[in-house]
Order: C-alpha cells, then structure tokens, then sequence
C-alpha cells in the first residue's frame, strides 16, 4: 500500500507535523511536503524518474524554495553523486563509483570539486583504504559481516591507528536479539532487540557497560508493516511518544 499522507502526534494527542506524498499517473512517488504543526510547508521533496522507472534523481527544498541537496542514482538505483547546498553554493560534493561488482570508491570534493580524501572498498575481502587528496594511503581497515549484512568487526591495519578492533557480537534466542558492542576488547554497551513474527523490531533496551538501563524503546506497526507508534523512555527523564494516522491510497 502506498502512502498518501502521514500526521504525527505526541503522547496528548497533539499534532507535531506531517507530510503530504503525491504520485503520477504510474504511481510512482514525485513529491513529499512536511509541514509543521499549523500547516505551514517546512520543506519538500522531488523524485525524479527514467524511463524504466528507477529513480534516478532527488531533490531536497526549503519552504522558500531554495534547493538544499541534490541526489543521482544510476540505473542499477546506487547512489552516484550527492551535493549538499548552502544559500545556493555548494558545500559537500560527494561522489560514488563502482568500477567493478567487488569495489565501491567514495570520493569527498570540496565545492570546486577537487578531490578531498576518498575511500576505495573492496567488498570480497572487506579491506577498505582511506586515501588523501594526493591518492595515497592514509590508513587501512578491513570489515566483516555476516550473512544479513550485520558488522561483525572492524579492525585498523595501521598499528598506530586507535582502536585497534571494533567488534559486534550478536545473539538470538527466540524473537529476541543480545547485541555487545567491544572496543579493542572492552566492552563499552550493549542492546536487547525484540521482534515481532514480521521480524519488526518491537522494543529496544540499551545500556551502558555496566549492563545499566540508559533507555527503553517501544514500537508498533499496523497491517501494512508501517510503524504507528514509537515510545521513548530516557532514564531519569519524562516519556516521549509519538503516534502516526497514515492514510493510504
């Protein structure tokens, strides 16, 4: 189901915000407006479309209609080139190229678009190389993963580069999921996740090293796998809920 509109209230029932989507005759999305609270527009965004309907093209206004980001996607819809905007100049230029099925290069210009740093992945073996604007290495890592794409580790191959190793260590037991967070072998915090049977995460505990509670998330979802309820408990500090009306096609 696709979404026309979306209002946003807080736990009193007040409304916060909410957006407007508009389709085209194919039902592909052109246009999302936020507003606040009275109805005024705070911002919007236009998609853009080829022929064999991959989006291909993003744009991100202001209520002045001044452009603030600019997004282009290849037909294989990857990211190819992002620029961040201010008072209509360019201020972040990034670029993305995959020259092959196993490499992906980042590359971070200036606004006259000379070359900054960039990063050069290699996705078999996980080694990524962190470049400098003259093209040599500064640094490298290497990454791994498991096989639903969560980060296992990240270690620099650089002895004089801290930390040393990051790892995430995961543990599932029915619908729910224990996740430690180690730096160089410390550990430094840790999640329970709970699921529901659509695999939609429902609650969120975090904590500190010491295993304390530092906040507590709740969630809720309707029919179409939308969430239309979010509470925030901070420790120490009042709850904050949010609650979604989705309208649909």
């Amino acid at each position: 189901m696709k979404i026309l509109s979306e209002k946003i209230y807080d736990g009193k029932e007040k409304l916060l915000s909410y957006y407007v989507n508009q389709y085209n005759e194919s039902f592909q999305l052109v246009s999302t407006k936020f507003y606040d609270s009275q109805g005024i527009l705070n911002s919007y965004t236009i998609f853009e479309y080829n022929f064999e309907g991959n989006c291909v093209v993003k744009r991100f206004y202001n209520s002045d209609n001044v452009l603030q980001s600019k997004v282009d996607y290849d037909e294989s819809r990857r990211m190819i080139k992002e620029l961040i905007f201010n008072d209509g100049d360019i201020e972040e230029w990034t670029e993305y190229q995959y020259p092959n099925e196993y490499t992906e290069i980042i590359i971070c210009k200036d606004s006259d678009g000379e070359v900054e740093n960039k990063i050069v992945k290699d996705l078999k073996s996980g080694i990524w190389e962190h470049r400098n604007k003259f093209d040599k290495i500064d640094f490298k890592e290497q990454l791994e993963f498991d096989l639903k794409g969560r980060m296992l580790k990240r270690k620099n191959l650089n002895i004089n580069v801290i930390p040393q190793l990051i790892e995430h260590r995961y543990e599932n037991i029915g619908n729910m999921e224990y996740w430690d967070m180690y730096v160089d072998r410390k550990l430094i915090k840790s999640e329970v996740r709970v699921y529901n049977t659509n695999d939609q995460m429902i609650s969120l505990i975090q904590k500190d090293k010491k295993g304390q509670v530092l906040a507590t998330s709740n969630f809720d979802f309707d029919k179409y796998g939308n969430k239309i309820f979010s509470e925030y408990i901070l420790t120490g500090k009042p709850i904050e809920k949010r609650k979604s009306i989705i309208e649909y096609l």
